[in-house]
């Protein structure tokens, strides 16, 4: 009680109701499951959210970003001569509809139609283990060949510089383009989108 944040509470219980619901689909964890769920959905108010608290970082950060604004920045990246700016606008869009973190994009590589990543917070029990797999079959074509194009790119990249020039490069070209864009999309103005926002833009999607 007094804890947690109400998005936090919504996400643990539907993630809660989501695993009783397959396990009211096997029979022989029919009866618990199902009883469980039913005292779920019983209790819409547990537990009690903390009260207001001065915001930390992480909740300062941007979660939203619209269509428009998002191509606002792909159109403005793609006047850009900066060598990184195909790069940036590709992390830009799937990074959206995948939500990798940045820093993920160093170390992804296709196997057949399946993007593997390594986990880029993987200690402490955080995460799926080292290595996650993204299946790409039933991708949109034109999503999963923007991947391959952007994992060509990197590796070409890496090949002349390290990857921590690269990302310096592309948070400059965010910032350049958010900048750019916000003269014409006016929600950009005072909340640019960085590389790291496109995680967050994905995680609040998925939530929703």
């Amino acid at each position: 009680t007094g804890k947690w944040r109400p998005p936090t509470i919504r996400q643990y219980r539907a993630s809660i109701r989501y695993g009783l619901e397959n396990r009211c689909l096997k029979p022989g964890e029919y009866a618990e499951a199902s009883a469980a769920l039913e005292q779920l959905n019983a209790a819409p108010a547990y537990p009690q959210p903390c009260p207001p608290t001065i915001r930390r970082t992480s909740a300062k950060k941007r979660r939203g970003g619209t269509p428009d604004e998002l191509q606002a920045m792909r159109t403005v990246l793609g006047w850009s001569p900066h060598p990184y700016a195909p790069l940036a606008s590709h992390m830009l869009w799937l990074g959206v509809e995948l939500g990798l973190r940045p820093s993920e994009w160093a170390t992804a590589r296709l196997d057949g139609t399946t993007l593997v990543v390594t986990n880029a917070k993987a200690t402490n029990g955080r995460g799926n283990g080292e290595v996650r797999s993204l299946g790409l079959d039933k991708l949109d074509p034109a999503l999963a060949e923007m991947i391959v194009e952007l994992v060509g790119m990197i590796e070409t990249a890496v090949e002349e510089n390290s990857w921590a020039k690269i990302a310096a490069g592309v948070r400059y070209l965010f910032a350049w383009a958010s900048a750019e864009a916000a003269k014409h999309v006016r929600s950009l103005r005072g909340a640019r989108i960085c590389p790291y926002s496109t995680r967050h833009i994905a995680a609040a999607r998925a939530k929703n």
